[in-house]
């Protein structure tokens, strides 16, 4: 089990709370619209596979049967929990009952800590770059850089002591919990 440290953890509460806060502030329309929908991390993500076989996120544009994936295959498969997920414009399958989705965000935030091991660090990454589209920002909880992909190209990095943006144009003001 990992520990962590309660100053740590305090951060990225946070960090991950101030970023979903910032999108129902400044997107408060498009999220009423339902044009928008901001997850937090009790929220699960879905792909296919197990960890020893290779993963990806699920494309839903793919599936046959849209309705026999959500009520059969989608509680069956494994799942990761990013700390934050967005979809705007991805589409995206969830299941209600279990808080579960299926599709590729437009962003994925993790918020690392030192209970965060390479092994899962990789992992996830590898994950979140299967997408189309999906662009994946990562903050170390004791820096202010936050590293960003978009699919598998590094982008360059951000720092919260200044406004953060996505490449279509979403802004995020971290700046009161710069270190």
């Amino acid at each position: 089990m990992a520990t962590y440290n309660m100053a740590t953890s305090k951060r990225h509460n946070r960090l991950v709370g101030r970023i979903y806060h910032d999108i129902l502030r400044n997107f408060d329309e498009l999220v009423k619209a339902e044009k928008i929908n901001p997850l937090l991390e009790e929220a699960a993500l879905v792909f296919w596979g197990e960890k020893s076989q290779e993963q990806s996120l699920v494309n839903i544009d793919e599936l046959d049967d849209v309705g026999v994936f959500v009520a059969e295959t989608i509680n069956e498969l494994s799942y990761v929990q990013p700390d934050f997920l967005l979809f705007k414009e991805n589409s995206y399958l969830e299941n209600v009952r279990e808080n579960r989705f299926a599709g590729f965000p437009d962003l994925i935030v993790e918020v690392w800590s030192s209970g965060n091991r390479a092994d899962e660090r990789q992992l996830k990454f590898e994950l979140y770059s299967t997408g189309q589209n999906v662009e994946h920002w990562y903050l170390e909880q004791n820096t202010n850089i936050v590293e960003c992909y978009f699919d598998r190209i590094r982008l360059k990095n951000q720092d919260i002591s200044d406004y953060i943006a996505t490449q279509r144009g979403l802004t995020f003001d971290l700046r009161h919990l710069a270190l």
